[in-house]
């Protein structure tokens, strides 16, 4: 049975692997300080899982998550614990989140950023890992986390990001995973990153 809430994505228990502006490791730092404005930079990793007909898989997030609550964002976001590769623990978090496994997940690129949450005045200042793969299953979310999911294509999640309130990180990591290199790894069509983000402002 999947741990429910913080718990399962380690809770204020959860220790994070701070690193350089480069990604090496340069110490580690329970979760809920490394988010205490103005943050420390630490590793994350963000997950953009496709369907069989190319559709990106997207959640709104809980409002018992402590950033961008009940909002919608990519697929999954999270820590790799200190020492685990970040696909590895991107693996782990896809599984925690969404209930099913991920297929042929790789590393396509990284996104730092920084910002402040609005609503709880804590940081997101992360090194982050951004991966892409397949779902190839009917995911069953963890409803601590996920309230609601859905399978977007390129001109549905268009008009979604223009009516509807995604995470800060989102347009910063959703380059990544529509990239060029990321579009030939997953034989994507249609997923012009320019005309789809056209607009939105990219954390720095």
């Amino acid at each position: 049975m999947r741990e429910e809430g913080a718990a399962a994505a380690g809770g204020r228990n959860e220790v994070v692997e701070l690193v350089d502006a480069i990604g090496r490791h340069a110490g580690t730092m329970p979760r809920p300080a490394a988010h205490d404005f103005p943050g420390h930079l630490h590793g994350a990793f963000s997950v953009f899982l496709f369907d069989e007909h190319g559709r990106m898989l997207v959640q709104r997030r809980s409002m018992a998550r402590e950033h961008s609550r009940g909002v919608w964002s990519n697929s999954c976001h999270g820590h790799q614990r200190p020492g685990e590769p970040p696909v590895r623990g991107a693996q782990r978090r896809v599984t925690e989140e969404l209930g099913v496994a991920s297929h042929g997940l790789r590393k396509v690129g990284k996104a730092i950023y920084q910002f402040r949450d609005a609503v709880t005045g804590l940081a997101e200042y992360e090194y982050h890992h951004v991966c892409v793969g397949r779902v190839l299953e009917a995911p069953r979310p963890n409803p601590a986390e996920v309230v609601q999911i859905k399978f977007a294509g390129p001109a549905e999640l268009r008009r979604m990001l223009a009516r509807e309130e995604f995470s800060m990180w989102f347009p910063a990591v959703a380059e990544v995973a529509l990239s060029r290199r990321a579009a030939t790894i997953m034989r994507l069509e249609g997923w012009d990153p320019d005309h789809i983000l056209g607009g939105m402002e990219i954390p720095t």
